[in-house]
């Protein structure tokens, strides 16, 4: 059941970008993007999966921006939660590669990436409903600024949450 699930996201994640354009680029980026994934749960190496989500993001950019079309936000939670799914799945599977799980220590897991994307696509709906809100009070140019702000935050975030991790484990 486990594979394939993630065979699922593995060719979700490489045929959204040619499903937006169908350029040769991006498909020789999506094929690179699945042989990669696929490599890194075969040979249980987070490397070559890791490899693969970042070609799959370059591919899909670049399909974005050729295309002159954006992507939906619940478009987009679905492309980020099943790299998040595949990331997540190929981690836990090498690192405990060849150990038996029991039932309730896989529902468990189940549970947990269930709740994580439940609070994802809350997410995803309240900044959804937030944008809409703040487009009727933030003139053009304030929108920009707004953006820059909220990336910089995401960026604050991250590595508060590596550094504090890493301090936690030494």
């Amino acid at each position: 059941m486990t594979r394939y699930v993630l065979t699922f996201a593995i060719l979700f994640i490489a045929a959204v970008p040619v499903s937006i354009k169908p350029a040769w680029a991006v498909g020789a980026l999506s094929v690179a993007t699945g042989v990669s994934c696929l490599t890194g749960l075969v040979w249980r190496s987070l490397g070559a999966a890791v490899t693969g989500c970042g070609l799959a993001v370059i591919a899909l950019a670049l399909a974005l921006w050729w295309s002159g079309t954006s992507m939906s936000v619940f478009g987009a939670v679905a492309f980020g939660l099943t790299l998040l799914l595949l990331l997540d799945s190929t981690h836990l599977i090498s690192r405990f590669a060849g150990a038996a799980f029991d039932r309730p220590a896989l529902r468990n897991q189940v549970a947990w990436w269930m709740a994580r994307a439940a609070v994802f696509v809350g997410a995803a709906v309240l900044i959804t409903v937030l944008a809409s809100a703040l487009r009727l009070f933030v003139p053009t140019s304030g929108r920009a600024i707004l953006g820059a702000a909220g990336a910089l935050a995401a960026i604050v975030a991250g590595l508060w949450s590596v550094l504090s991790r890493s301090e936690r484990v030494s």
